[in-house]
């Protein structure tokens, strides 16, 4: 890895964020539901490649003191803010190294999961055969990649962007003004392509332009300006990594794998298409996909494709829908259309789905056994008067169970529900001395944003930084309502429903 790329990030450190995908629930989920049997998250070995200043890893290693994490970076400057952290923390269970992954300890290892997040699309051919290679030598058995890169067809457009942006900022040493420079130019041609009417470019040029605006100048700088930037076809990707040992596994966010989720003309034209991953090549040129997060494991064995919804049952639960959904019309099952958050409503049909995703939305942000969620299905049901016919026998209520693990591997593929291995322990109301981490303290006292317990970035108001930085557990609500003028009750209603309340 040049020293060219190791200043630039020294010069301009990546901004602290974390990524829920990531998170070795969220792999240790895909893992289990396409049949491994992966080590748990609160018991695991985890490395970060790119770990940057420790923004995605820090908050993991503070939920999971059982855990050892490694995070490693080219970038001297990076390392040391992390250090900073984790010494001021108290974490003793997380290492954090300044090297060139070509030059990783072979003593350091193995591990269940890897994360290289940003990294490899960044790098050169040697940089990303050194991780391809560190995976496959470092995994454990049942261990899981997450590899993240920039994907075709859709850079086939972002990179007229960038080559665009590198012409005219190579004149520019300061990283601030190459950012600065880098919108503006495009924001010119963006703007004499619409002026020009019919410009085929306008549509993609504001696109991208709107995506380079929307990225903090730091994030626009490597992703645009590094002098690395190779995207890939999926199939190429996966062609790179089988020559190095390794095996596509799943997506990492299960809504891209669902062809249903697209639109039944698209799922009816490409369902027929042989093989996951030629039907996933095909869906990316209709959407014309331009980042992909893939999770790849050891090529030991071949894996089945068909999911066992038997295995939703040893897996905890919870809705990741903000909306109360609703039971208008229940008693026929007749199917609704329900929001989600970052994508497009889903339809949600049937009687049992639909009970268990309204319970769910009413346990706010808890997660719930496959074993409870159950158990309050067949006491909703009869509350409802819909039991007759499905909780009167042993067979009745076996039938729903079934239902209800099919259901429920269907609303996660559409992301209204989170699956987990091992949930983390929120409240399930507002304490009368609310806590959280302290982790998510010390990033109350220093920024506007805070890692919740599920590995979601969540920004904050001042009225929850100024609660937030403060909940130990040791202030009452009254000492609490003293530190901003906001009222007390609803902020700490948001932080609950944030999911940033511990039992």
């Amino acid at each position: 890895m040049s020293s060219d790329v190791a200043a630039s990030y020294d010069a301009l450190p990546y901004p602290a964020f974390a990524f829920w995908f990531t998170h070795p629930n969220q792999l240790a989920v895909m893992a289990t539901l396409f049949g491994l049997d992966p080590a748990r998250p609160q018991r695991c070995r985890v490395l970060e490649i790119g770990c940057a200043v420790g923004g995605n890893l820090l908050p993991m290693a503070a939920a999971a003191p059982h855990s050892r994490f490694v995070g490693v970076d080219v970038s001297g400057v990076q390392i040391d803010l992390a250090r900073a952290v984790a010494d001021e923390l108290g974490l003793d269970n997380v290492a954090l190294v300044h090297a060139d992954l070509r030059e990783f300890d072979p003593a350091l290892g193995p591990f269940d999961y890897i994360i290289a997040h940003g990294v490899f699309s960044w790098v050169g051919d040697d940089v990303r055969a050194a991780l391809l290679d560190l995976c496959r030598d470092r995994l454990a058995p049942d261990g899981v990649a997450y590899v993240s890169y920039n994907a075709l067809p859709g850079w086939h457009t972002a990179g007229v962007v960038r080559d665009l942006m590198r012409l005219h900022t190579e004149p520019f040493e300061d990283p601030a003004a190459k950012v600065e420079q880098a919108l503006a130019i495009v924001e010119w041609l963006a703007e004499r392509a619409e002026r020009a009417g019919e410009d085929w470019r306008a549509g993609f040029l504001k696109a991208e332009l709107d995506n380079a605006r929307s990225l903090p100048g730091t994030t626009a700088l490597h992703e645009y300006l590094a002098p690395d930037n190779q995207a890939f076809y999926l199939q190429g990707f996966l062609d790179l990594c089988n020559a190095h040992g390794l095996s596509y596994l799943s997506d990492a966010k299960p809504w891209d794998m669902w062809i249903d989720n697209f639109g039944s003309n698209i799922a009816e034209t490409l369902g027929p298409v042989p093989g996951i991953i030629r039907q996933a090549q095909y869906l990316d040129f209709v959407t014309h996909r331009r980042f992909r997060q893939t999770l790849l494991r050891r090529n030991i064995d071949a894996l089945g494709r068909r999911i066992d919804t038997a295995v939703v049952e040893g897996l905890f639960v919870q809705a990741s829908i903000r909306d109360e959904p609703g039971l208008a019309g229940i008693a026929t099952g007749a199917p609704v259309k329900v929001a989600n958050p970052n994508r497009a409503p889903i339809e949600v049909a049937g009687v049992v789905p639909r009970v268990a995703l309204h319970l769910l939305h009413r346990g706010g942000r808890r997660a719930l056994s496959f074993q409870a969620l159950f158990d309050a299905v067949i006491g909703e049901l009869d509350v409802l008067g819909l039991g007759a016919g499905r909780t009167e026998t042993p067979e009745q209520r076996q039938a729903v169970r079934k239902e209800l693990s099919r259901g429920l591997l269907r609303l996660f593929f559409g992301e209204l529900v989170s699956f987990c291995v091992d949930p983390p322990p929120l409240a399930l109301a507002v304490a009368e001395r609310p806590r959280t981490g302290a982790f998510q303290r010390w990033q109350a006292r220093h920024g506007d944003a805070v890692t919740n317990l599920w590995h979601e970035h969540i920004p904050l108001g001042d009225a929850a930084r100024a609660v937030l930085a403060r909940l130990d557990g040791s202030l009452d609500h009254a000492a609490l309502a003293a530190l901003h003028p906001d009222p007390i009750d609803e902020t700490l209603d948001a932080l609950l429903r944030g999911g940033l309340l511990l039992e």
